[in-house]
Protein backbone atom coordinates (compact mmCIF):
# COMPACT_ATOMS: atom_id res chain seq x y z
CA UNK A 1 0.00 0.00 0.00
CA UNK A 2 1.47 3.28 -0.93
CA UNK A 3 1.66 6.69 1.18
CA UNK A 4 -0.80 9.10 -0.03
CA UNK A 5 -0.44 12.77 1.07
CA UNK A 6 -4.21 13.27 -0.23
CA UNK A 7 -5.39 10.26 2.23
CA UNK A 8 -2.68 11.44 5.06
CA UNK A 9 -5.33 14.08 6.92
CA UNK A 10 -8.34 10.80 7.10
CA UNK A 11 -5.42 8.41 8.68
CA UNK A 12 -4.60 10.92 11.26
CA UNK A 13 -8.15 11.68 11.76
CA UNK A 14 -8.96 8.14 12.29
CA UNK A 15 -5.89 8.44 15.03
CA UNK A 16 -7.46 11.54 15.99
CA UNK A 17 -10.79 9.92 16.87
CA UNK A 18 -9.26 6.98 18.78
CA UNK A 19 -7.71 9.15 20.60
CA UNK A 20 -10.73 11.10 21.71
CA UNK A 21 -12.60 8.10 22.43
CA UNK A 22 -9.77 6.51 24.54
CA UNK A 23 -9.92 10.69 26.37
CA UNK A 24 -13.59 10.47 26.45
CA UNK A 25 -13.84 7.27 28.65
CA UNK A 26 -11.12 8.19 30.88
CA UNK A 27 -13.20 11.80 31.85
CA UNK A 28 -16.34 9.01 32.28
CA UNK A 29 -14.16 6.99 34.26
CA UNK A 30 -12.43 10.08 36.57
CA UNK A 31 -16.28 11.70 37.33
CA UNK A 32 -17.59 8.38 37.35
CA UNK A 33 -19.14 8.79 40.66
CA UNK A 34 -20.76 11.91 39.70
CA UNK A 35 -20.81 12.21 36.17
CA UNK A 36 -22.38 15.49 34.76
CA UNK A 37 -22.16 16.89 31.10
CA UNK A 38 -20.50 20.28 32.73
CA UNK A 39 -18.19 18.22 34.63
CA UNK A 40 -16.76 16.65 31.00
CA UNK A 41 -17.31 19.57 29.24
CA UNK A 42 -14.88 21.39 32.04
CA UNK A 43 -12.64 18.55 31.66
CA UNK A 44 -12.09 18.21 28.08
CA UNK A 45 -11.55 21.97 27.92
CA UNK A 46 -8.93 21.50 30.36
CA UNK A 47 -7.60 18.63 28.01
CA UNK A 48 -8.04 20.56 24.69
CA UNK A 49 -6.12 23.83 26.22
CA UNK A 50 -2.89 21.65 26.92
CA UNK A 51 -2.98 19.47 23.52
CA UNK A 52 -3.75 22.23 20.63
CA UNK A 53 -0.95 21.34 18.75
CA UNK A 54 -2.47 17.96 17.65
CA UNK A 55 -4.95 20.24 15.98
CA UNK A 56 -2.53 22.86 14.59
CA UNK A 57 -0.88 19.29 13.05
CA UNK A 58 -4.20 18.30 11.98
CA UNK A 59 -5.14 21.91 9.96
CA UNK A 60 -1.83 21.66 8.04
CA UNK A 61 -2.01 17.94 6.76
CA UNK A 62 -5.67 19.04 5.80
CA UNK A 63 -4.39 22.24 4.24
CA UNK A 64 -1.33 20.22 1.94
CA UNK A 65 -3.83 17.66 1.06
CA UNK A 66 -6.53 20.74 -0.02
CA UNK A 67 -3.77 22.32 -2.12
CA UNK A 68 -2.58 18.43 -3.65
CA UNK A 69 -6.12 17.76 -4.49
CA UNK A 70 -7.51 20.92 -6.52
CA UNK A 71 -8.64 18.77 -9.33
CA UNK A 72 -10.60 16.55 -6.96
CA UNK A 73 -13.64 18.71 -5.61
CA UNK A 74 -15.12 16.20 -3.11
CA UNK A 75 -11.71 15.81 -1.90
CA UNK A 76 -11.55 19.47 -2.03
CA UNK A 77 -14.82 19.61 0.47
CA UNK A 78 -13.32 16.82 2.67
CA UNK A 79 -10.66 18.88 3.48
CA UNK A 80 -11.87 21.62 4.62
CA UNK A 81 -14.62 19.92 6.72
CA UNK A 82 -11.72 18.28 8.61
CA UNK A 83 -10.31 21.75 8.80
CA UNK A 84 -13.34 23.34 10.10
CA UNK A 85 -13.44 20.21 12.55
CA UNK A 86 -10.19 20.68 13.85
CA UNK A 87 -10.83 24.39 14.21
CA UNK A 88 -14.14 24.05 16.39
CA UNK A 89 -12.81 21.31 18.35
CA UNK A 90 -9.83 23.55 20.18
CA UNK A 91 -11.50 27.09 19.45
CA UNK A 92 -14.81 26.00 20.20
CA UNK A 93 -14.58 23.18 22.99
CA UNK A 94 -17.99 23.39 24.11
CA UNK A 95 -19.18 22.26 20.48
CA UNK A 96 -16.81 19.50 20.00
CA UNK A 97 -19.75 17.70 18.83
CA UNK A 98 -19.68 19.37 16.09
CA UNK A 99 -16.39 18.86 15.44
CA UNK A 100 -16.63 15.45 15.46
CA UNK A 101 -19.26 15.23 13.15
CA UNK A 102 -17.39 17.82 10.87
CA UNK A 103 -14.70 15.04 11.15
CA UNK A 104 -16.22 11.72 10.36
CA UNK A 105 -17.83 13.26 7.36
CA UNK A 106 -14.30 14.85 6.22
CA UNK A 107 -12.80 11.31 6.89
CA UNK A 108 -15.69 9.44 4.57
CA UNK A 109 -15.47 12.17 1.79
CA UNK A 110 -11.42 12.15 1.42
CA UNK A 111 -11.31 8.08 1.25
CA UNK A 112 -14.56 7.59 -0.94
CA UNK A 113 -13.19 10.28 -3.76
CA UNK A 114 -10.14 10.36 -3.79
CA UNK A 115 -7.99 8.45 -6.78
CA UNK A 116 -6.83 5.54 -5.94
CA UNK A 117 -3.76 3.97 -7.03
CA UNK A 118 -3.91 0.64 -8.86
CA UNK A 119 -0.93 -1.27 -9.72
CA UNK A 120 0.24 -2.04 -13.27
CA UNK A 121 -0.85 -5.35 -14.06
CA UNK A 122 1.95 -7.48 -16.11
CA UNK A 123 0.96 -8.82 -19.43
CA UNK A 124 2.18 -12.07 -20.14
CA UNK A 125 2.81 -13.08 -23.68
CA UNK A 126 0.57 -15.96 -25.59
CA UNK A 127 2.32 -19.23 -24.20
CA UNK A 128 1.80 -17.68 -20.58
CA UNK A 129 4.99 -16.89 -18.71
CA UNK A 130 7.87 -15.26 -20.86
CA UNK A 131 11.46 -15.58 -20.01
CA UNK A 132 13.48 -18.79 -19.62
CA UNK A 133 11.64 -20.75 -22.76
Amino acid sequence: MRFSWRKAPALYGLVFLFAFAVEAVMIFLINMSVFSWQEFIATYWALAAKTFFIGIIGGLLHILSYLISLPYPWVLAGNLMGLAGYIVMFILPNLFWLGLILLVISIRLIMHNSPHHTPAIHQAGPMGREGNA
